[in-house]
């Protein structure tokens, strides 16, 4: 396990891990970092896909939130491993996304 993640959701989104940072400019996505975000806060628990897909997509965003989900999370492990690496991130199981316990995260 790496250092503490610091991650600022006050003023300009940031995550700064094991010496690296990601900030917004670098992926240019409002649904990247809005289940960053979601994910990062609500990283003790497990939350069912469905919900998810719900609070991310509303009926007016895609036909099927469940397939975009499922493309956002790709897009979002993709952006966490351009800049942190190989470490997984974002977990999947029993139908559900969630952050890995394993890392450690500061809020600011």
């Amino acid at each position: 396990m790496g250092d503490k993640m610091k991650v600022s959701l006050l003023g300009s989104f940031e995550i700064e891990y094991n010496g690296e940072k990601l900030l917004y400019h670098d992926y240019r996505s409002k649904q990247i970092t809005k289940l960053l975000t979601y994910l990062i806060l609500n990283r003790k628990k497990q939350i069912f896909n469905t919900t998810t897909a719900d609070i991310m997509f509303n009926d007016h965003d895609s036909n099927d939130p469940i397939n975009a989900l499922k493309a956002l999370v790709y897009r979002v492990r993709c952006v966490l491993k351009k800049s942190f690496g190989d470490e997984q991130f974002v977990l999947n199981a029993k139908g559900s996304y969630y952050w890995n316990p394993n890392i450690d995260v500061l809020v600011d």
